[in-house]
Order: C-alpha cells, then sequence, then structure tokens
C-alpha cells in the first residue's frame, strides 16, 4: 500500500549502470511499507516509491514498459526492499494516468505506457527479475552483494546492458537470459570463482565479439567457466539479438 504527498521540489534521480555517473537523491522516510511521493515541473512528474517491507526467500520485480529506459542497481543495504524512482511526461499522465508500483504476492509490478525507472533494490531477499520493453533501454548493474535468481530482460526494439560483478550471492542453477529482437546487447561479465559460469551469444543479423579471460571455449560463441559442470551455483547466460550486435566480456 502507498500514500503520495505533493511537494513542489521535484526529485530527480538518475542511476547510471554504465560509466555514465550517478546522482544521489536522499528520501524522506515515511509509512510502514511502502509509500510515494511526486513533485512537477512544466514539462515531467516524478514518482518516488520505496518500501522497506519485511519479506524472506524470493522476490520478483516485474516491470513493462511500452517506450522508455530501465535502469536497476543494488545498494548494501538488507533493510530496503526496493526504491523506485519514476520520471512521466506530463502529456503521458494526462492520457494514461499516473503510475503505480504494486507489492502483492512476492511481486513488486509496475506496467506502464511511457517512463524512465530507475530501481535501486537492498540485498535482503534473493531477487529474480523480469524486464521488458517494446522501445527502449534495459541497464542492469548486479553488485554491492545482490542475492540473484533468474532474470529475462527483453526488448523489441533498444539496447540491453548487463553488468556482473563478482561479489554477487548465487544459489543453485541460475539462469539469465537477454533478448532483443532489434538492438545490441552488452554485457560484462565477473563472476565469484566458486560459481560455474556458461555464456552464449547469438545474432541472426549482426556481430558477436567475446572477450574470454579464464573462460573455456566450448563452441562458436559459447563458453564456460572450467568449473561449470562440478560447481553446486552455475549461472547459465544467454544473448541473442534478431538485429544487432553482441558485445562480451567474460571474467
Amino acid at each position: 500500500m502507498s500514500e503520495y504527498r505533493r511537494n513542489p521540489t521535484i526529485v530527480i534521480c538518475i542511476l547510471a549502470v554504465m560509466a555514465v555517473g550517478a546522482i544521489a537523491v536522499g528520501l524522506l522516510a515515511a509509512g510502514e511499507s511502502g509509500w510515494g511521493w511526486f513533485g512537477s515541473h512544466d514539462i515531467n512528474t516524478t514518482y518516488v516509491f520505496e518500501s522497506s517491507e519485511s519479506a524472506q526467500g524470493q522476490m520478483m520485480l516485474n516491470i513493462n514498459l511500452n517506450v522508455g529506459s530501465v535502469n536497476v542497481i543494488f545498494t548494501d543495504n538488507a533493510s530496503l526492499l526496493y526504491r523506485i524512482v519514476i520520471v512521466v511526461d506530463n502529456s503521458t499522465i494526462a492520457s494514461c494516468g499516473e503510475p503505480s508500483v504494486t507489492l502483492a504476492s512476492g511481486t513488486i509490478g509496475l506496467t506502464y505506457n511511457v517512463a524512465e525507472v530507475n530501481v535501486t533494490l537492498g540485498t535482503g531477499v534473493n531477487y529474480t527479475l523480469s524486464i521488458s520493453t517494446d522501445t527502449g533501454t534495459i541497464n542492469v548493474a548486479l553488485a554491492n552483494g545482490a542475492h540473484i535468481g533468474d532474470m529475462t530482460l527483453t526488448t523489441q526494439t533498444g539496447s540491453i546492458v548487463l553488468v556482473l560483478n563478482n561479489d554477487v550471492v548465487i544459489h543453485g542453477s541460475t539462469v539469465f537470459s537477454l533478448l532483443a529482437n532489434t538492438g545490441d546487447i552488452t554485457a560484462l561479465v565477473s563472476i565469484p570463482p566458486s560459481v560455474g559460469g556458461s555464456f552464449t551469444g547469438s545474432s541472426s543479423v549482426g556481430s558477436v565479439s567475446i572477450t574470454p579471460v579464464g573462460w573455456n571455449e566450448i563452441s562458436d560463441n559459447h563458453y564456460q567457466t572450467s568449473n561449470y559442470s562440478v560447481a553446486e551455483d552455475t549461472v547459465t547466460i544467454t544473448a541473442s539479438t534478431n538485429v544487432g550486435s553482441i558485445t562480451a566480456t567474460l571474467t
């Protein structure tokens, strides 16, 4: 459940995943399980939703946009369930209504038409991610002790950037699917030493460039770590685009 409060000061929070830089914005604490407030100026309105609601086990982040960008980062904060900042053009609000974030049955949900969505997740639960855009960009940075399960990132026309740092926590057989119909996919993958890794890249019309450091070539554009077949915890990554390029660095 969320509570809204108006404030004339707009909160601008641009969370960059790939060396774009970030502006951290301090947020006022309020509400028991979730809250949101928004400020507006002539062009955009910014909505902020945050929850520190206690949760255990698995939590899914499910975001669907028609047009826009989704940026996801993690912060080393076990009490934070999510902080979601949504920037929407006022003309979109007039035609589509205000966006809302739901929390029900272990799923954090957002479905909207056109927006810029910046998500910060904590480290108190294990997250699965399902993020899709018809037209737009998806950037996900898995770092700062992120607990991560299966992940599916999909764009019909746009780009996907994944950064996986070696301080993440992975349990069991985890699968990442990066799918673009028309667009480029970039992956910078560094997994914990105890975790086995597999990466496969494919492009129907375009190029695939993979730089493996310590990964073994299994077949064309398919690489694995030496412990993949015996590791208790594994991450299997597939990156596929119909028209576009795949660029990956594996360490």
